[in-house]
């Protein structure tokens, strides 16, 4: 149940950050290609910090222990 609580909060921080960063994005782009290119850019890169942070922070538990 640890793993799940520690997972979900995890997905909501990313997820949060994403909202907040194209926001801002459209913001000062408006809807245009740059912006389209610009959050395709920042969900990949979101994606991957959230896979790195699901893979590490079992293996740091465990070194933990």
């Amino acid at each position: 149940m640890q793993a799940y609580k520690q997972f979900s909060w995890l997905l909501l921080g990313v997820l949060l950050s994403f909202v907040v960063v194209a926001a801002l994005s459209y913001r000062r782009l408006g809807y245009t290609p740059e912006f389209t290119a610009q959050i395709t850019y920042l969900a990949t890169l979101h994606l991957i910090v959230f896979m790195l942070l699901v893979l590490v922070i079992p293996i740091l538990n465990k070194m933990k222990k």
